[in-house]
């Protein structure tokens, strides 16, 4: 029976290829067995990428033998399409195929992709964490891959990492940051791969409120509030929570305040504040509490202190000082200290201030310099309250009077006719005589003083030289001699008594020639000056500082 023999060969069993990212390399693994009894030398392998040969090899294998082997072949962009492989063994005329996928780069990256899987509860003072599933889209090249992951806090890099994918399951990922006053509040966090990244927004709900203020406030004691913000959102606020007054000037300071508030989702804090109001703070302060945007406002109420029955005292005869009075009440629950303001014609001429319990009234007064002219004048009091329109000012009007006339004056009014003050003269004259006919140097004196009355009334109604107006500015009563002489002598003396503030006009003066003004108590002349032609009046105030003699 014949015997067949048949060639030996090497034969190609099994060929397989990765689907390779554009520049990895393309993996062909091939199996290759030795068929056949007869001798065979070294046989040449040839690795073809889409019909161009890219590598070639030497094998030997014994008679029954196999044997695996692996072959490279660098990809780039322009591969990135399918592309055929083959191996084969060209002496034996064996040769197999294979159709490899290589992925482009951007193709890649696009298959990658992160999702956010907890809900992270963000807190001052513990550890945020972020937990995150990475994925890969289709068949993972090369059975596994990396994928570059970015955890990012409000868009800042927190955390960068490598996370290796393994064809067919996602990797879990933790992401995790320690959270204080300077990393909060949180807007969002993110992960992200060169693909699909995943965000969580935190959302941000604070409120602001009085919960506690005094509704009443008085100058004698401190304005106080509780404010409270409450956190309804998901992040965790530090903030400036500043409280100030409307009105500045109604405290002490510069009407604000400002503390820092740290609070975490859920919760709320209380904060208290202080002031502490002034006299002149308006019947009503509003206060507003504002943090972050969120703010509350409310109003506190400072007693109203009402005036009542104003009273002008003096404007009949206001050579001296006028007197305004009236009634001041607080109206409200709390002891305080306000300034009431005293007015003429509008003008502020003096303040006092008075402190008053809840309901206490006081009579409150002033002494107040009269105007420069007669004429109809209205007064006012009110509490420095009332700017604010809480109450209504207590007002009137009154005719003033800053003549000053004397009796002398009074006398030359009457516009006797001359023969009559002649009559008048003597009579004054013979009843002068028959009460001083005992004492001669008083005699004289008053006849001098009786001689001046007559001439002053003439001068009221002809004419002539001006007036001596004596003032007293002594807090007291005083007695004064006012004595006059022109060349010829003591032409006018007389004896004051003058009330404090009170003022008196004697149109004395001669009309013309060098005279002499002297007031004194005992020693005339200590205080006297000396005029010349002079039509002017003549003033003559007592001070405590001494007399002052002087044109007016």
């Amino acid at each position: 029976m014949p015997i067949t023999i048949t060639e030996s060969e090497i034969a190609i069993t099994r060929l397989e290829t990765n689907d390779p990212v554009a520049g990895e390399p393309l993996i062909v693994e091939a199996d290759f067995e030795r068929r056949g009894a007869l001798d065979l030398g070294d046989r040449t392998v040839t690795l073809s990428v889409d019909g161009t040969e890219v590598e070639s090899r030497s094998i030997a294998l014994a008679q029954g033998a196999s044997t695996t082997k692996e072959f490279s072949y660098d990809t780039d962009e322009i591969n990135a399409s399918e592309i055929g492989v083959e191996v084969a063994v060209p002496a034996d005329s064996n040769a197999e195929q294979a159709t490899a996928t290589v992925v482009s780069q951007d193709a890649h990256n696009e298959r990658m992709s992160a999702t956010i899987t907890n809900e992270p509860t963000a807190t001052l003072s513990t550890q945020l964490e972020v937990v995150a599933s990475i994925d890969y889209d289709g068949t993972v090249p090369g059975g596994e891959t990396v994928v570059p992951t970015t955890f990012r806090i409000d868009g800042s890099v927190e955390d960068e990492r490598n996370v290796t994918v393994e064809d067919g399951s996602a990797t879990e990922t933790t992401f995790s940051t320690y959270l204080d006053d300077a990393s909060v509040p949180l807007t969002n966090v993110s992960v992200e791969t060169p693909g699909r990244s995943d965000a969580l927004e935190f959302e941000r709900n604070l409120s602001t409120t009085f919960t506690e203020v005094d509704e009443s406030f008085g100058s004698e004691e401190s304005l106080d509030a509780l404010v409270t913000i409450e956190n309804d959102g998901e992040t965790p606020e530090v903030v400036e929570l500043t409280v100030s007054v409307g009105d500045p000037n109604g405290v002490e300071g510069d009407g604000s305040e400002t503390e820092t508030v740290s609070v975490n989702p859920g919760e709320s804090v209380e904060s208290e504040f202080s002031f502490e109001p002034t006299e002149d703070a308006p019947s009503n302060l509003e206060l507003t509490a504002e943090a972050n945007g969120s703010s509350d406002t409310t109003t506190a109420t400072r007693p109203v202190f009402t005036v009542e029955d104003a009273v002008l005292e003096g404007a009949d005869s206001a050579n001296s000082e006028l007197n305004m009075s009236g009634n001041v009440t607080n109206s409200g629950e709390l002891l305080d200290t306000q300034t009431v303001q005293f007015t003429l014609d509008g003008e502020l001429v003096g303040e006092e201030s008075v402190t008053l319990a809840a309901g206490e009234s006081k009579t409150v007064e002033t002494a107040i310099e009269p105007p420069a002219e007669n004429g109809e004048y209205e007064y006012g009091m009110t509490a420095n309250n009332e700017s604010a329109g809480a109450a209504e000012s207590a007002e009137g009007s009154a005719q003033i009077d800053v003549s000053g006339q004397s009796v002398l004056d009074r006398l030359a009014s009457f516009a006797l006719p001359l023969a009559l003050l002649a009559v008048l003269a003597l009579l004054a004259a013979g009843a002068v005589a028959l009460k001083y006919r005992d004492d001669p140097d008083a005699l004289r004196a008053q006849l001098l003083t009786a001689k001046s009355r007559v001439q002053s009334a003439v001068q009221g109604i002809v004419g002539g030289g001006g007036s001596v107006i004596v003032e007293n500015g002594l807090p007291r009563d005083s007695t004064v001699r006012l004595q006059i002489k022109d060349e010829s002598g003591v032409v006018f003396q007389e004896d004051l008594q003058l009330a404090d503030g009170e003022q008196r006009e004697f149109p004395s003066l001669p009309g013309d020639g060098r005279f002499e003004v002297g007031v004194g108590v005992d020693d005339v002349a200590s205080h006297s000056e000396v005029f010349q032609d002079t039509a002017s009046d003549i003033g003559v105030v007592l001070q405590p500082d001494g007399i002052r003699i002087g044109e007016l």
